[in-house]
């Protein structure tokens, strides 16, 4: 496993550990728990992802405002989900009104709050989420939960999902327990037959400033201590091996029609399992195209790659609204998700991007080359030819057409 860029935002949940050591041992294996004293900067990094002022936020403007998804907010008390007709109400096609004063009620009385999804409403957890999702290949979702004192919002389960247990306020007693389906695709609530208390494998407390990850299968529960429990969980929803051959399958039945031939009855009704095997082991035979593989394959990481991506930084929108004053020095450089070509012609130059061509005299030409050579430069810099009225003339007028924007200090 090769450390890089893109590993960075996991390296900073799971230090001190590596990510090779962590795919090696722990990545869909068994549970690791971060310590604060292993990983001090983690506590500080989770109070600038998610506050309790951004909840509070989320409940009296986004909620507060009119009909949203029926689950972007959920209640579950003493490990039993509250119906939401408890505190929502005209249900239509998905969206509910939400009833804030009946939440907080609910909440006061020792209800778990869930928020689903707030990478879709919280920037910094976006970043954590779209980054997490370009190292693993797959989505990543975000929820949060804030559990009363000694309250448990749900009962021993197990996800579907790998998660990240985030800690950002308060402490939470977690008891692990095994996993009676590993790896375990179907969600659901663990009866006494899949994972007996007393059987339980481990007992920790996760507080402030720590992380827990668990694979998907492994039976736990959760249960605040005596201050309020505030909790960010990250969930890696995988695409297995089982789901590639789905898909292989799937392509393959557009192109052969064997794979659209029902299986004959006969065979279903005497129980020829010969027969039956003779059959598969044909249709398996035409599986066995590399090509179709790996056309399939890249087709998926073209749909991750094709999801919301790096989160753009904060303030562009800004920056075009009140573009900051363009001067001499000012440091430019190219948009990070705009692809700029640029060709020469006797009528001058064109700078061409995906929606717009501006053209300029040529004997800009090494003034502009210069400034799409990849590295941030400002007027000053740039080649003679062009006196500075006239280079703060090009790059005022490319800021103004969205080819280069200014480099933001600090």
């Amino acid at each position: 496993m090769v450390e890089s860029a893109s590993s960075a935002a996991l390296e900073r949940i799971i230090s001190p550990h590596t990510v090779a050591e962590f795919i090696s041992k722990y990545w869909e294996q068994t549970h690791l728990h971060v310590p604060h004293e292993g990983n001090p900067l983690l506590r500080r990094y989770l109070t600038e992802l998610v506050s309790v002022d951004d909840i509070d936020y989320f409940l009296a403007t986004i909620c507060g405002a009119g009909p949203q998804r029926w689950d972007s907010l959920r209640l579950s008390q003493n490990g039993t989900p509250i119906p939401p007709a408890e505190f929502q109400f005209n249900e239509r096609a998905g969206f509910a009104t939400f009833d804030i004063n009946r939440i907080l009620s609910l909440y006061r009385n020792g209800a778990t709050l869930i928020v689903n999804s707030v990478q879709q409403t919280l920037f910094p957890v976006a970043t954590l989420c779209n980054e997490l999702a370009g190292f693993f290949g797959v989505r990543v979702l975000a929820n949060v939960y804030i559990t009363p004192p000694s309250g448990q919002g749900f009962p021993a389960h197990h996800d579907n999902h790998d998660v990240f247990l985030l800690q950002v306020l308060g402490e939470k007693h977690w008891t692990l327990y095994g996993s009676p389906v590993p790896l375990s695709r179907w969600p659901g609530r663990a009866d006494v037959r899949d994972a007996p208390r007393e059987v339980a494998r481990d007992r920790l407390c996760l507080r402030a400033g720590e992380a827990l990850y668990m694979p998907r299968g492994l039976v736990h529960e959760g249960t605040a201590s005596e201050a309020t429990s505030f909790h960010l969980t990250i969930g890696i929803h995988p695409y297995t091996w089982a789901q590639l051959l789905i898909d292989v399958v799937s392509e393959v039945q557009r192109e052969d029609v064997e794979f659209r031939r029902s299986v004959a009855p006969q065979l279903a009704a005497i129980g020829d399992g010969e027969g039956l095997e003779e059959i598969v082991a044909k249709l398996s035979g035409r599986l066995r195209d590399g090509s179709r593989l790996a056309r399939v394959v890249n087709q998926k990481m073209a749909e991750v790659a094709c999801g919301p991506g790096p989160v753009p930084a904060h303030g562009r929108f800004r920056r075009l609204v009140d573009p900051p004053g363009v001067t001499l020095t000012t440091l430019l450089h190219v948009p990070r998700d705009e692809e700029v070509e640029i060709h020469t012609s006797e009528d001058g130059i064109e700078v061409i991007s995906r929606d717009k061509v501006v053209t300029l005299p040529g004997f800009a030409l090494p003034q502009v080359q210069a400034l799409f050579s990849g590295a941030p430069t400002c007027a000053a810099a740039l080649p003679t030819g062009l006196d500075d009225e006239g280079k703060l003339v090009l790059v005022r007028r490319l800021a103004r057409e969205g080819l280069l924007e200014a480099e933001v200090s600090g």
